[in-house]
C-alpha cells in the first residue's frame, strides 16, 4: 500500500476509533449505570425516580443537594422512569441522550464558525477521551451523573446564538432560547453566571482589544450589540439566582494568599482531571495532545489570522476555565477539579483547530497525520479502559449491595436504613429491590436531609413497621448504643453480609428530625 492510501485512511480509522470510545461510554451507561456508584450519584438517581413518582415535577418534601437543577439528566431520567420503572436504566439511557445532545451542539458550532468536518468532530468527541478520571472528569458532564450538563449544554447552545449575532444574522427565537437558558441557569445557582456569561463578555471584550477596539465600522453594532446582550443575560442569570436560588454559598476575597492557594491548591486540582490511573504511556500521550492543543489555541488567538468566530470561540473557552481558577485561588471558593471541567473542552477546540489549520498546508501536512494518530491512540486508551473497568469488570449484580437488598426481600422488609456512603448506593444498584435510606448517624439515627426525602421517615411514614438498620464497623458501636438507650425495641433478626452488620427491627425508630 502506498503512503498516499495510508494517510488517506488515518482520518477514517480517528473517526472510526473516536465514535467506539464514546460508543463504550453510552454502552457503560446503558447497561452498567451501577458499576462505579457513589452516594452522589445514588442519591441524583433516585430523585428521578421521585420526580417521576410525583407527577414529573420535584417532590416539595425532596431535600435538595447543593441546587435545584432545572437542566438536568434527572428530570430527563424521570420521565423515561415514568414509562420503564427502572432506575439504572431510565438514569443511563439519560446520561446517554445527554452525551449526544452535548457532542451534536458542540459540532453544530463548530460547523458555524468555519470548522471542517473532521475538525468539528474531533473537537467534539476528545474531552470525553481525553481523561480516564471516571469520578472528577466524567462523571461531571458523561458518566452516570452529568452534573455540568446544564452548564455546557447552554454554554454551547448560547455560543451557536452569539456566532450568529457576530456574523449579523438576526435571530429572534435564538434570543427568547438565550433569555429563557439565562433564567434556568441563574435559578440553579451562580455556575451560569460564573462559567457561561462572564467568559463570553470577557471573550467579547478581548476580541474587541485585538480588533482595535470596534475598529472596523461595519463590526461596530454587531459586536456593540452583543456585548450589550450579554451583560443583560450576565445580569438577569445573576439576579434569578440571587432571587429564587437555594444553592448559593458564601464567598469572600482571599487576595492575600490567592497565588500561594493557586500553586499549592488549584493547580494541583487541575492536575487531577488528567489522572491516567498509572498508565504512564497514555499519560505522555494526553501530554503532548494537550500541549500542543493549548498552545496553537494561544498562537491562533493572538498571532495566526482566524475568522471572528473561532477567535471568539476559543477565547470564550479559554476565560470558562480561567475565570473558575481565579475564583477558586483569589476567594474562599471550593477548590475542586470539577471547577476545570472547561479545560478539556477548551483542548478538544483546541485540537480542532489544529486539525483545520494543518490539513491543507503542504509543508506541515505530515504534522496533520502525526496528529490524528495521537488521537487515535487517545481514543484507544479510553476505549479499552472503559470497557475493562466499566464494562468487563462491573460486579455489581454480585456485589455486598445487592446482596443485602436481596436479604431484606427475602425477609419481607421494605425499608431500611443507613448512612449516608451506603444507603442510596444499595437502593441503586439493587435497582429497587428493597430501598435504604440516609440517616445522620448511627448513635441517633435521624433523617440526613440531603438527597432524601422527608416521606422516607416518622411520622410520614409507619412508626410500627419492620425496618433494616444497615450498619458497618466504624458505625455498628454507635448503633448498639443507641439500641442500648431503645430497649423497648426488638431485635428480630441479625447477619453480616460481607463489610454490613444487617438488623431487623420490630418498629422503625427513625425520626425525622431530633424530637422524639
Amino acid at each position: 500500500m502506498t503512503e498516499k492510501p495510508i494517510k488517506r485512511m488515518i482520518p477514517i480509522v480517528a473517526v472510526l476509533i473516536l465514535c467506539i470510545a464514546i460508543f463504550m461510554q453510552i454502552y457503560a451507561n446503558l447497561f452498567h449505570y451501577a458499576a462505579r456508584m457513589d452516594a452522589d450519584v445514588a442519591g441524583e438517581a433516585i430523585l428521578a425516580k421521585e420526580i417521576a413518582e410525583n407527577n414529573l415535577k420535584i417532590p416539595d418534601t425532596w431535600y435538595i443537594s447543593t441546587e435545584t437543577r432545572y437542566i438536568y439528566p434527572a428530570n430527563l431520567g424521570a420521565v423515561i422512569y415514568f414509562f420503564l420503572h427502572d432506575i439504572q436504566l431510565s438514569m443511563g439511557i439519560s446520561c446517554s441522550i445527554c452525551i449526544v445532545v452535548l457532542i451534536i451542539l458542540m459540532f453544530a458550532l463548530y460547523r458555524k464558525i468555519g470548522m471542517g468536518k473532521l475538525a468539528s468532530l474531533s473537537a467534539s468527541i476528545i474531552p470525553f477521551i481525553i481523561t480516564l478520571n471516571v469520578h472528577d472528569a466524567l462523571e461531571m458532564f458523561s458518566l452516570y451523573a452529568g452534573y455540568y450538563f446544564s452548564v455546557l449544554f447552554v454554554f454551547y447552545l448560547t455560543g451557536i446564538i452569539f456566532v450568529d449575532l457576530l456574523k449579523g444574522r438576526k435571530n429572534l427565537p435564538g434570543l427568547v432560547i438565550a433569555v429563557i437558558c439565562s433564567l434556568l441557569l441563574g435559578a440553579q445557582g451562580m455556575r451560569g453566571t460564573l462559567m457561561v456569561y462572564i467568559p463570553y463578555i470577557c471573550a467579547l471584550f478581548v476580541l474587541c482589544f485585538l480588533k482595535g477596539f470596534l475598529a472596523v465600522k461595519n463590526e461596530v453594532k454587531n459586536k456593540l450589540f452583543l456585548m450589550i446582550l450579554c451583560i443583560a443575560l450576565a445580569g438577569s442569570s445573576f439576579l434569578t439566582c440571587k432571587i429564587l436560588s437555594s444553592g448559593i454559598s458564601d464567598t469572600s476575597r482571599n487576595i492575600r494568599n490567592g497565588f500561594n492557594k493557586l500553586l499549592l491548591e488549584v493547580i494541583p486540582s487541575i492536575m487531577k482531571l488528567f489522572d491516567c490511573n498509572e498508565n504512564k504511556l497514555y499519560l505522555i500521550f494526553v501530554t503532548i495532545l494537550t500541549t500542543a492543543s493549548l498552545l496553537s489555541s494561544l498562537y491562533y488567538i493572538f498571532v495566526k489570522k482566524l475568522n471572528d468566530e473561532k477567535k471568539f470561540m476559543l477565547l470564550a473557552l479559554w476565560m470558562a476555565f480561567l475565570v473558575m481558577v481565579m475564583a477558586m485561588a483569589f476567594t474562599t471558593f471550593e477548590v475542586t477539579p470539577r471547577y476545570s471541567v472547561f479545560l478539556l473542552f477548551l483542548i478538544g477546540m483546541g485540537v480542532g483547530i489544529f486539525l483545520d489549520e494543518t490539513i491543507n498546508v503542504s509543508k506541515k501536512g505530515t504534522v496533520f497525520y502525526i496528529f490524528m494518530v495521537q488521537i487515535i491512540i487517545c481514543s484507544i486508551f479510553s476505549g479499552v479502559y472503559n470497557y475493562n473497568n466499566l464494562i468487563a469488570t462491573d460486579k455489581s449484580q454480585n456485589s455486598v449491595y445487592n446482596k443485602v437488598a436481596l436479604w431484606m426481600e427475602e425477609n419481607n422488609v421494605e425499608k431500611g436504613y443507613a448512612t449516608f456512603d451506603y444507603a442510596s448506593v444499595i437502593t441503586v444498584v439493587s435497582n429497587g429491590i428493597s430501598e435504604v435510606y440516609p440517616v445522620n448517624s448511627m448513635s441517633e439515627l435521624y433523617a440526613l436531609k440531603w438527597l432524601s426525602n422527608e416521606n422516607w421517615y416518622p411520622p410520614y411514614t409507619d412508626e410500627k413497621e419492620h425496618v433494616a438498620i444497615i450498619t458497618t464497623d466504624a458505625t455498628d458501636e454507635d448503633f448498639e448504643s443507641f439500641y442500648n438507650d431503645n430497649s423497648h425495641i426488638e431485635i428480630l433478626q441479625t447477619t453480616d453480609i460481607g463489610k454490613f452488620h444487617c438488623y431487623i427491627l420490630s418498629e422503625n425508630p427513625v425520626r425525622l428530625d431530633n424530637v422524639r
